[in-house]
């Protein structure tokens, strides 16, 4: 029996790895929890324990072979990511055995659904944030199964997955060897979204504003180039990249984007324009007025001391300063910087720096980031009147957080980003691929820059326009057309995740006290 179990939970990790992208087995995900759905029935039954070590063995082979690529820019942050986060996903099981013991299959399963989304809400929010497994992520390689996405957002798409494998396991429940009506009922779970997707996804129509847009694709080697070749000659490559796009575009250009980081150096903002980077620049927009710019740029400014000591570094010839990533914003005259909000944990940022402040203190910040967020999410307008989002990286794994910039009226999501910290592996694809859910939930059109790979033009429904592949050197120019809907999900944001957190909270007080009273009765 043991050994029946042990063969179960690989299968269960492994049929999640494959139902991720790029596999095309998508299909396979509204599988994966259901041998560990037996598993668990299996040893209640007995009254025997090993749910959890079961558990974590399925949860760490579909981390480790989903999420190993982190390795390549951290070896010890990648050992940590893919532990600590099959460490935490067991806990929403955990609680579901212990609901289901307390009362019943019935409520128990329901129980399964809730805590696992809101465990990926919190996952989405708290700062030890790595939502990069939440399940609705998996369709991004099929967006037309999802393009109600617009209305739930990709925690839809993770109480499908789950509904779907509990149907999945009740029916392997009731197999006894012929076809029965819960077989029918995987059907209908499996094809009904699918249908309502494309039937939302014809009604869906660019009625919005046209914009040319030119992203660079420098091709800057992250571990070797970047820190190596002067500053001034990477931002003359990405300038004579950039004026050969507009000099031979077939049509004008509104909009260049250059990828996060572009400009390096660790600029002053406050005295910018005395950077030979920055005064290059300049000089191209001077020569190239009609259209707009966003940069990515390393800066730093002076700050009040004492002024929000988690981002604070100290200088003895500056005094108080903040480090940030930036997107720098230029259009004829005008100059305006928005700060990176959503950090990598430890690479970008201390997780819970009120908490841990004193960590600062020993901690080599060359180790551990400090980088400071913004409180705002602006949307710059170009000269032809639309309105762009400025999305720094890993800011675009995070739909309820791009809804803000949506809100405050943003036509098109542009995305600057540098995943060649990876290398050639799934994670840049990944990346590309889960911009396209950001298009569907909130049919606004995207465009990547990324330095090393994956830029792409992506339409309103999440498919992919134009791309340029890994460590090519080029200018992507294309145009993508917008939509003047909100939707539902830009509108309301991750309301589902918000509900079931507070349903899960209801449900594991009631379970504990329930189980705390039973032992008096």
């Amino acid at each position: 029996m043991k050994y029946k179990f042990l063969l179960l939970s690989l299968l269960s990790g492994v049929v999640l790895w494959l139902g991720w992208p790029t596999f095309s087995s998508t299909y396979l995900l509204f599988f994966g929890f259901a041998p560990l759905l037996y598993i668990e029935d299996e040893l209640s039954k007995l009254e025997k324990k090993g749910f959890w070590a079961y558990s974590l063995l399925a949860l760490f082979i579909w981390n480790a072979t989903t999420t190993w690529w982190v390795s390549n820019a951290t070896i010890g942050g990648g050992v940590v990511a893919v532990i600590v986060n099959s460490l935490l996903m067991t806990l929403p099981l955990l609680a579901f055995k212990k609901t289901k013991a307390v009362y019943g299959p019935r409520l128990g399963y329901i129980s399964f659904v809730v805590y696992w989304i809101a465990f990926e809400y919190l996952h989405l929010n708290w700062d030890i944030s790595w939502p990069w497994l939440t399940l609705g992520n998996a369709f991004a390689q099929k967006p037309w199964w999802i393009q109600w996405y617009e209305y739930t957002g990709i925690l839809g798409g993770s109480v499908w997955v789950l509904v779907a494998n509990v149907v999945v396991f009740k029916q392997i429940q009731h197999v006894k060897g012929r076809i029965s009506f819960p077989l029918i009922r995987i059907a209908l779970a499996l094809v009904l979204p699918i249908a309502l997707s494309l039937w939302i996804g014809n009604r869906a129509v660019e009625d919005g504003k046209t914009l040319v847009v030119a992203a660079v694709q420098p091709s800057i080697d992250p571990y070797g180039e970047k820190f190596e070749i002067p500053p001034l000659l990477q931002a003359e490559k990405m300038v004579e990249m950039t004026e050969g796009a507009i000099n031979n575009a077939s049509k004008p250009i509104d909009l260049v984007l250059w990828p996060e980081t572009a400009i390096q150096g660790g600029i002053r903002e406050s005295s910018i324009g005395n950077n030979e980077s920055y005064q290059a620049v300049q000089k191209m927009v001077q020569a190239h007025q009609q259209q707009s710019y966003l940069l990515g740029l390393e800066s730093w400014d002076t700050v009040p001391e004492g002024s929000n000591p988690a981002y604070t570094r100290i200088s003895k010839y500056v005094g108080a300063y903040q480090g940030y990533n930036t997107a720098l914003w230029l259009k004829g005259d005008s100059i305006e910087f928005y700060h990176k909000s959503r950090f990598v944990p430890g690479v970008e940022i201390l997780p819970f720096p009120t908490v841990l402040g004193f960590v600062l203190s020993i901690i080599n910040f060359d180790q551990t980031g400090a980088y400071g967020p913004q409180a705002t999410r602006p949307v710059y307008i170009t000269k032809n009147d639309v309105k762009i989002a400025p999305i720094i990286c890993y800011e675009s794994i995070y739909g309820d957080f791009i809804s803000e910039y949506v809100r405050e009226g943003a036509d098109v999501l542009t995305v600057i980003t540098n995943d060649g910290w990876w290398h050639d592996t799934e994670g840049h694809r990944h990346h590309n691929m889960y911009a396209r859910l950001r298009a569907i939930e909130f049919r606004r059109p995207v465009v990547r820059s990324a330095n090393t790979g994956i830029s792409s033009f992506i339409d309103i429904k999440g498919n992919e326009l134009a791309r340029a592949g890994w460590y090519e050197t080029t200018v992507l120019v294309n145009e993508v057309k917008s939509s003047t809907k909100m939707t539902f999900y830009a509108t309301y944001g991750d309301y589902i995740g918000r509900a079931l957190s507070f349903l899960a909270v209801v449900m594991l007080l009631s379970t504990l006290v329930r189980k705390k009273t039973e032992k008096y009765i």
